[in-house]
């Protein structure tokens, strides 16, 4: 079985693996040295609409689906690993949850944000005494009136030191009515 990829998912691939060759790939040894990917160089993923890949278009990303951001992420790959990072928590981690689960005042509010790259995301999932195994962790989260209170502590978050927008795994303890 081969799937049928459409052309304008080839012709984005093929823009990005351009991009990649002449803007990624020489620098980093610049990502090392200075710990992240230049301003400039993360302006131009926004104009290209890297960070909405997955984000359906009706919320302002490019809706391309999951073969589609697949093969360009197959594209980023050749750059330092810093790209995929960066570009993989906006599509995946940090959207989808909303996606998934978000209200639509919620998914209206932050996903045009985050389709942009004007606002980053960050997952928080790993804990001192849970890394990547979700039934571990021990941070809660309460609902008091309108809010949710949360009770927990998180480290290795990804994104976490410049994001915007954080995406935190927790348990609830909802009492369900009675009648």
């Amino acid at each position: 079985y081969k799937p049928i990829i459409p052309q304008e998912i080839l012709d984005f691939v093929e823009t990005i693996r351009k991009f990649v060759k002449r803007e990624c790939e020489p620098i980093d040894d610049l990502i090392e040295e200075q710990g992240k990917i230049p301003e400039e160089i993360v302006e131009k993923c926004r104009q290209l609409g890297l960070f909405g890949m997955t984000i359906p278009q009706e919320y302002g990303g490019l809706g391309i689906g999951a073969l589609g951001y697949c093969l360009v992420a197959k594209a980023l790959s050749w750059a330092h690993p810093a790209f995929r990072s960066l570009i993989t928590v906006n599509n995946c981690l940090g959207s989808q949850p909303l996606l998934l689960a978000g209200t639509e005042e919620q998914k209206r509010k932050y996903l045009p944000d985050i389709a942009c790259g004007k606002k980053m995301t960050a997952f928080c999932l790993t804990e001192p005494g849970a890394g990547s195994d979700a039934s571990a962790i021990s941070t809660t989260a309460v609902k008091d009136g309108k809010h949710w209170v949360i009770n927990g502590l998180k480290h290795f978050i990804t994104n976490g030191p410049f994001a915007d927008i954080y995406i935190a795994v927790s348990y609830t303890h909802l009492t369900l009515p009675t009648n």
